[in-house]
């Protein structure tokens, strides 16, 4: 039976397509408050919803309905998002793998203990495991008393390099980098000296260091990473060509494809 949505949760059925580069709506105008948690919650997890058809408006209401939860602060809805993660592989749900780790930044530290115990159960797929490691870069880059706890839950996963699939040992690189993580420095390297790292992900030790101002060139030849260095950018525009024109894209640069996106989340 097809659910059945209460005011002003009914609204997000016909709210329409979302705008997955411009800024969400203050979805509160529409008159969301506390109340409305248990049903936004349930929205989100509508497979009927996610599951219709492409020209309907209802196909956007769980996107709708966990940008407000996030904009409610809604800690309460932080199980029931992770649950969502599994779309990532399953579905291969970019929606979720780019606005869930945004909603926890809004969701805040609070829900660092539900991340965490979440990705120590890894009972989901790859990458979905990789969008709560994306969670808490978030959430530490955001609140800077929270950032060395993030830095903890990620480097422990790290340490643990051996028995784990080398693109998500990449990962936990990648987001320690992004939170300047130079004190798992020495987890990062004994992870490298494993042979235990993705390189087309983040490079290789040298690329790291340099990442994190722990050195300023390389003392090796730059090998091959990967698929960036076998790129064609004859049909690339000149304009983008320019604006990328460097001896190495960084990951957090705009992709030199042109997608908006940056590096590491698009070409890399």
């Amino acid at each position: 039976m097809k659910a059945v949505y209460s005011s002003p949760i009914d609204q997000l059925l016909t709210y329409g397509s979302c705008n997955i580069s411009g800024k969400w709506p203050n979805y509160l105008d529409l008159g969301f408050t506390n109340e409305s948690i248990d049903e936004l919650i349930k929205m989100t997890q509508d497979e009927e919803l996610h599951n219709s058809s492409s020209d309907s408006t209802e196909l956007w209401a769980p996107i709708h309905a966990w940008r407000t939860l996030g904009q409610l602060k809604a800690i309460s809805s932080a199980n029931s998002l992770l649950k969502l993660l599994s779309r990532v592989d399953n579905e291969d749900d970019e929606w979720v793998n780019d606005e869930i780790p945004k909603v926890f930044e809004m969701l805040g530290p609070e829900t660092i203990s539900v991340i965490q115990h979440y990705i120590e159960k890894n009972e989901d797929d790859l990458y979905a495991n990789i969008c709560a490691l994306n969670c808490l870069e978030k959430i530490g880059n955001e609140y800077y008393e929270s950032r060395l706890t993030c830095i903890d839950i990620l480097s422990n996963q790290l340490k643990k390099c051996e028995e784990q699939d080398e693109t998500y040992n990449a990962f936990l690189v990648s987001y320690l980098v992004d939170l300047n993580a130079t004190e798992a420095i020495d987890i990062i390297t004994n992870a490298y000296e494993k042979n235990t790292v993705e390189l087309s992900v983040t490079g290789d030790l040298e690329e790291v260091e340099i990442e994190l101002r722990l050195r300023i060139n390389r003392s090796t030849p730059r090998p091959n990473f990967g698929l960036f260095d076998a790129l064609d950018f004859s049909d690339i525009p000149v304009s983008i060509q320019k604006a990328n024109d460097s001896s190495k894209v960084g990951r957090n640069d705009p992709c030199p494809c042109g997608s908006g996106k940056k590096y590491k989340k698009c070409c890399l």
